[in-house]
């Protein structure tokens, strides 16, 4: 049976390097120009949490300051939770 890997845990595992920041930073950009924001770049990590104690609760999030191309700056966190604002 293969391991399924959540995507905040991938998402902070991309984290680790900077050399991958490009790669959640272009995440992170495509969902925001969907609302009408321009493209950012992650210029700091911000003390992240995890939740190891509960395997059906656990949980990993992560923030990150990014800054948009008129050099405004955000928070975004990073988490897994579920919304059906998705559903079709």
């Amino acid at each position: 049976m293969s391991t399924i890997i959540s995507f905040d845990y991938a998402i902070k595992y991309l984290l680790k390097d900077k050399g991958d920041y490009e790669i959640v930073a272009g995440f992170i950009s495509a969902i925001l120009k969907d609302a009408g924001y321009s493209s950012v770049k992650i210029k700091a990590l911000l003390e992240s949490g995890s939740n190891k104690e509960n395997d059906s609760l656990k949980s990993s999030v992560a923030d990150v300051i990014v800054e948009d191309e008129e050099g405004h700056k955000y928070i975004v966190e990073i988490d897994k939770s579920y919304t059906n604002l998705f559903n079709a």
